[in-house]
């Protein structure tokens, strides 16, 4: 938003109610379209598609992906339990596919975020949900990752996943060869992590359905 945007909602405050509806009007554009055109990084809206007009159907297209993928594993591997995540859904995708909230950042904001972000999608019939641990961008602190890997193992699906040429600022190896206070405790952080994931995966994947 630029400077001249910047004004908060909540100062509108006893003034008019045109003025408030037009920055939150400009707000709101400027959030959900990109260049400001419907056609910025997809298909125009008129392109045709098999369940309809690309205007109707935009968001559908993860979901869509769900469905041909859940049906081709069942084709190519008939009787065997699978498992799908989703970074793109919709309502009713929780029935066929996980998601996970996407491109995180290694910083507090970023971990305090993604709580209340998999208890919503909770309410949208999606509880299979999880974050990327230690966050996908930037490096990653010792401190900070110890912290996620503490709430993580919490996470419904939990994953420890980053993106290529970020690095965390320590190695469990380091860790180990100078046996340090912190070291330790990150150490075994780790350890009950993946041991109380392997737990709830093994009884979310008991659970579910063939």
């Amino acid at each position: 938003m630029n400077k001249s945007d910047s004004k908060s909602l909540s100062s509108f405050k006893g003034e008019k109610r045109s003025d408030f509806e037009a920055v939150f009007k400009m707000q709101v554009t400027r959030a959900t379209i990109f260049d400001r055109v419907m056609y910025s990084k997809t298909l125009c809206m008129d392109a045709r598609q098999t369940w309809g007009s690309h205007y109707d159907v935009h968001s559908l297209y993860g979901y869509s992906m769900t469905l041909s993928t859940e049906q081709a594993i069942k084709a190519v591997f008939p009787g065997k339990r699978s498992i799908i995540f989703s970074r793109s859904t919709f309502a009713g995708s929780g029935k066929y596919s996980g998601h996970w909230l996407g491109d995180n950042a290694a910083n507090w904001n970023d971990i305090k975020w993604a709580i209340p972000g998999m208890l919503e999608f909770g309410l949208f019939g999606i509880p299979y949900i999880g974050a990327d641990i230690c966050g996908f961008f930037d490096d990653c602190t010792e401190e900070l990752c110890t912290r996620w890997m503490q709430v993580g193992a919490f996470y419904p699906f939990s994953r420890n996943h980053n993106a290529e040429n970020y690095r965390a600022t320590f190695t469990l190896a380091s860790v180990r060869a100078r046996r340090s206070a912190s070291g330790r405790r990150t150490d075994a952080c780790c350890e009950v992590k993946a041991q109380r994931g392997q737990r709830m995966q093994f009884f979310n994947a008991s659970a579910a359905p063939l």
